[in-house]
């Protein structure tokens, strides 16, 4: 019986079980709990610090970030550099432009990207990546699967909000 219950209680929890998370002015729908940490970025000399919140579920990894540029560097130029450091991350293989709808307030034309390469571990990996500017803050999502759907995609790309 209580095998059956438990068994009940797992059939109906969602594999994407979405949620509202904030990163500073930035809301987004993440489908799990998200782990949080910082990691420096070094560009032209001085160090950004990258700010992220990201979970795995469902066969994917999704997450955001945001650092803030100082006034010494233009935010517009911190993308190209994230971008590549990204791909080459990803050892990409193939890689498209995608349309986005960002977010009110965005400064800047956004980047999104669809790319596929390997994972650390060789396999096969799929990648849909946004940039947008905010001010003097530079935005980054990221979605990461062996094959990525809709399911995973929309509601990550599609509920974005910015107070």
């Amino acid at each position: 019986m209580v095998l059956a219950v438990c068994l009940l209680i797992a059939a109906c929890t969602p594999t994407l079980n979405w949620r509202v998370v904030r990163l500073e002015a930035l809301s987004a729908w993440l489908p799990c709990k998200p782990d949080h940490a910082t990691r420096p970025f070094l560009l032209e000399g001085a160090t950004l610090s990258i700010e992220m919140q990201g979970c795995e579920a469902g066969g994917g990894v999704f997450a955001i970030s945001r650092t803030p540029v100082p006034p010494t560097l233009k935010a517009a130029g911190v993308i190209e550099p994230w971008k590549q450091s990204t791909l080459r991350a990803l050892a990409n293989e193939e890689v498209k432009s995608l349309a986005f709808k960002p977010p009110s307030s965005v400064t800047l034309e956004p980047m999104a990207l669809r790319a596929v390469g390997r994972g650390t571990d060789g396999r096969r990996l799929e990648a849909q990546l946004v940039w947008f500017v905010v001010g003097n803050v530079v935005y980054h999502l990221a979605v990461y699967a062996e094959t990525l759907t809709p399911a995973m995609t929309d509601p990550f790309f599609n509920e974005l909000r910015l107070q």
